[in-house]
């Protein structure tokens, strides 16, 4: 998790619409939570006096003790310790107090107040693709999109709609600019969009190379993930049919999907870079 710092305390919405390019700058420039935690301490308390260190303290410590990764913790409890010119073993054993001082005064579990994905993989992998055409070559990206597949293999209704909206959008403007195309939008899909557009790809935009690879790979996963279930509704009517008078053959079908397992079967032969 990050922190985007927005400047004039604006809100993202009308950060992104009044200014696309620098608020996408911010979303990269982006800081890491913990750290996040840290300058807001430092910035409110004088770390220099001991009644400072130790509000400084009270409040990272049991946000110290919530991070289950033991080699970012570690780097963390280096760093408190370094802003605030104390032993690490100080700020350890503080932490072991407040572990101790939660388990005696019935502290609920850290994983209580996390919340569940609210996408399965294949729509996480349907959002990305989004994010991907969106943030990067939008109308390359699209065309590509249409020439490989059908809007209907697409599960997430919400995603498709967008694309549908998309196609129409770039058939009227040559250019591709969000906030024009966020102001076309129907209201109900404006969340959607926003998770697309800011979904941190910072580590590879810059790069055009990477985002082909990136491209190519999640595009490929999806078609996996298409013929899969195509395959699957394919032999559910193949059953359906075997188990009918006999009218209609199902030789038809049983020739669909040996072209689709044969296809697959290539896919996953793929190397995944």
């Amino acid at each position: 998790m990050k922190v985007v710092t927005i400047a004039g305390g604006k809100d993202p919405d009308e950060a992104v619409r009044e200014d696309p390019a620098k608020f996408r700058k911010a979303v990269t420039d982006a800081m890491p939570i913990y750290d996040y935690f840290i300058d807001s301490a430092l910035s409110r308390f004088d770390r220099i006096t001991a009644s400072g260190k130790k509000k400084i303290s009270g409040e990272l410590i049991p946000i110290l003790t919530r991070i289950e990764n033991p080699v970012v913790q570690a780097h963390y409890v280096k760093k408190i310790a370094g802003v605030l010119d104390v032993g690490e073993q100080v700020i350890t054993e503080s932490m072991k107090r407040n572990q101790l001082s939660d388990a005696t005064s019935g502290v609920a579990p850290q994983t209580s107040g996390i919340q569940k994905d609210p996408f399965n993989p294949q729509e996480r992998l349907e959002l990305y693709i989004l994010a991907l055409i969106l943030q990067t070559n939008t109308a390359e990206c699209y065309t590509e999109l249409k020439s490989g597949f059908d809007l209907a293999d697409f599960t997430q209704s919400g995603v498709k709609r967008v694309l549908e909206e998309l196609g129409r959008y770039l058939e009227n403007n040559p250019k591709f600019l969000i906030r024009d195309f966020f102001d076309s939008l129907p209201k109900e899909l404006n969340s959607l969009l926003d998770q697309a557009f800011l979904w941190d790809i910072s580590d590879i935009i810059e790069d055009d190379e990477l985002v082909a690879r990136e491209w190519n790979k999640s595009t490929r996963e999806f078609r996996r993930q298409v013929i899969k279930r195509k395959v699957k509704e394919l032999s559910g009517q193949v059953e359906i049919l075997e188990k009918s008078d006999g009218s209609v053959s199902p030789e038809e079908l049983n020739v669909k999907i040996a072209q689709l397992t044969d296809e697959l079967r290539s896919l996953e032969k793929q190397v995944q870079v």
